[in-house]
């Protein structure tokens, strides 16, 4: 699936909002799959459609509301002539982080979500003080309004995204960040920050981790040869897979099965305390490093 990044033109600020009406007199596409650094919410005012959020697909109809967090992947189809209203606004400006959501009935009173819909279009359309209070204090209030018509288990919780990583990673598959990035639905560029921020270390200082105690367990009970472990871990080749080996263990793959000892525990992660065996060359004082970026 091809996603590409919107730039939005938005000045930083709480008060800063863009708002128009997007129009598809006849089925077919609306807008493509793609994603932005802002929020974007979304109400379906006529005609029918079929928007994903994030892993979510669904078909609305009039007065659906969809909320899309900075970095989720979205695109919406018109099944009929359809018209959505469209607020784009920055990741300051709600006062608290916001999850990607649709409501196809949202608990809101419908009449008043779309004066307070019009309030906020007619207010971006202006560049003074009376304007922007508008802004800054009505999108404050929408999302509070949309924290309480969010169900518990969908509200953003300190790690989460670094909790869905590594399950995505410990389930197996494509490791590579691009076609993990797609299996959570966020862009990659969103995906590798955010998981910078809530861990301390980068998307790739993990995956690295992980595959070695993979390639670890691999090596100690099986009879893959070089070529067919980099292919089985993702590695573009075996020349790549031997480097990432041994900057990560002080030897390489071929010297590694030829002293190998069991050492590693079975289930493929990495005990420095245990591979980091001076008979079979490897580096300790390295090994001991990766492990803390984990503690």
């Amino acid at each position: 699936m091809f996603a590409y990044r919107e730039k939005l033109k938005l000045e930083p600020g709480t008060s800063a909002c863009a708002a128009f009406t997007n129009v598809r007199p006849s089925p077919g596409v609306m807008v493509n799959c793609h994603w932005h650094d802002a929020y974007e919410l979304l109400l379906v005012r006529r005609g029918r459609c079929t928007q994903r959020a994030g892993m979510r697909e669904l078909t609305l109809g009039p007065g659906a509301l969809s909320i899309i967090a900075p970095g989720d992947l979205h695109a919406t189809y018109a099944l009929e002539h359809c018209e959505i209203d469209v607020l784009q606004f920055g990741p300051e400006a709600p006062g608290a982080a916001l999850p990607s959501m649709i409501w196809e009935q949202p608990s809101l009173d419908a009449a008043l979500l779309t004066y307070r819909f019009d309030n906020l279009k007619s207010a971006a359309l202006h560049d003074d003080m009376a304007s922007r209070l508008i802004l800054s204090g009505g999108i404050r209030e929408l999302a509070g309004q949309l924290l309480r018509m969010l169900p518990d288990n969908a509200r953003a919780q300190p790690g989460q995204l670094a909790r869905a990583v590594a399950h995505c990673l410990d389930s197996g598959g494509d490791m590579r960040l691009t076609a993990v990035a797609a299996r959570l639905g966020y862009a990659p560029e969103h995906l590798s920050r955010r998981f910078h921020e809530e861990t301390g270390t980068t998307y790739r200082e993990y995956a690295d981790q992980l595959r070695m105690g993979r390639a670890l367990m691999l090596m100690r009970h099986g009879t893959l040869s070089c070529s067919e472990l980099a292919a089985r871990l993702g590695y573009s080749s075996a020349a790549s897979f031997a480097r990432a080996f041994k900057r990560a263990y002080g030897l390489s793959p071929a010297r590694y099965i030829s002293r190998r000892a069991p050492v590693e525990p079975s289930d493929g992660s990495v005990n420095p305390s245990k591979s980091a065996n001076p008979s079979l060359g490897i580096n300790k004082s390295h090994t001991e490093k990766e492990q803390s970026t984990w503690t």
